[in-house]
């Protein structure tokens, strides 16, 4: 007879059977149709019956020159610009995150008000965000340039989103306002998780809040901020909608979803298109390779 551990073990496969299915048939499809269309030279005329061309929409070399996504300069400067977002975007929310999370755990009458405060950005649409700072910034109307005109630090009103030496720092600035309280709540979570006794045995040796909080209450809630940059590492790699919205002719600050965008429904080349997509989503499969292994979250099982 089989045992009971062995009885629940096969009952909970049979019940992941009907998820599995959903899960690998809306994620698989796509993929595989993404990879298929890369390899065609799938046009707006030919779209249902495309020609099969192998991987020149990747790489061809003709006549001594070479075509396709990875011979695309503007390909490589998405690439950068989607890297350097990411990794300012998600440093600073992280900065902000930790920053927001301890405020939200002292306890005051005002505590309720705080924690509201904080969350509001997260829940106001991203559409919403982005018009709202694209007005307050705007080079003529803008309450920033009032200010910074009124302070005697600029003369003029400065375009700040239209601007290619500042427009993706706004961007930056907006993302990290925006998804700041995310990390803040997993933090929170993590700080709230603390055992007491660990806090009262540090104040017992004598250290101040700062020392407590890097030597005893960081270690402690890192394995949170772990998941809150894979989380937040991961979504940042795939920004389209801030990015688009703030200024979407601009190639000085165009990411991979947005070249991979122009390229499909702006000029209809789908096949090569869909191959700028599939690069995109093997750049990000590395880079979750590599967060999961470097923050190692197979350790949060172990902590449980």
């Amino acid at each position: 007879m089989k045992s009971v551990s062995q009885l629940r073990k096969r009952t909970a496969l049979i019940f992941l059977i009907p998820v599995t299915i959903v899960l690998l048939s809306s994620a698989l499809y796509p993929l595989i149709s993404t990879l298929y269309l890369s390899l065609t030279d799938a046009e707006l005329e030919n779209f249902l019956d495309p020609n099969y061309v192998g991987f020149i929409n990747y790489l061809e070399n003709y006549e001594g020159m070479w075509y396709g996504v990875l011979a695309d300069s503007l390909f490589w400067n998405s690439v950068r610009n989607t890297i350097v977002f990411s990794v300012f975007s998600v440093s600073l929310e992280v900065i902000l995150g930790i920053s927001f999370a301890l405020i939200m755990l002292i306890e005051n009458k005002l505590k309720w008000f705080v924690r509201a405060a904080v969350l509001i950005p997260w829940a106001i649409p991203t559409i919403v965000s982005a018009r709202m700072f694209e007005w307050m910034l705007q080079d003529q109307f803008g309450i920033f340039n009032y200010i910074l005109i009124g302070m005697g630090i600029i003369e003029q009103g400065k375009a700040w989103t239209t601007d290619p030496q500042t427009s993706m720092i706004v961007i930056i600035i907006i993302d990290a306002w925006k998804t700041s309280p995310f990390v803040a709540i997993l933090v929170y979570a993590g700080l709230k998780a603390l055992p007491n006794e660990v806090l009262e045995a540090g104040k017992v040796d004598g250290t101040n809040g700062i020392t407590q909080f890097y030597y005893i209450i960081f270690p402690l809630i890192l394995p949170a901020i772990a998941v809150a940059i894979v989380f937040r590492g991961l979504d940042a790699l795939r920004v389209f909608d801030l990015i688009y919205l703030i200024n979407a002719g601009s190639k000085d600050i165009m990411s991979m979803t947005v070249y991979a965008r122009r390229e499909m429904f702006e000029y209809s080349h789908f096949g090569f298109g869909a191959a700028a997509s599939t690069m995109l989503t093997l750049i990000i499969g590395v880079i979750a390779v590599i967060f999961i292994q470097r923050t190692r979250l197979h350790k949060l099982d172990e902590m449980e």
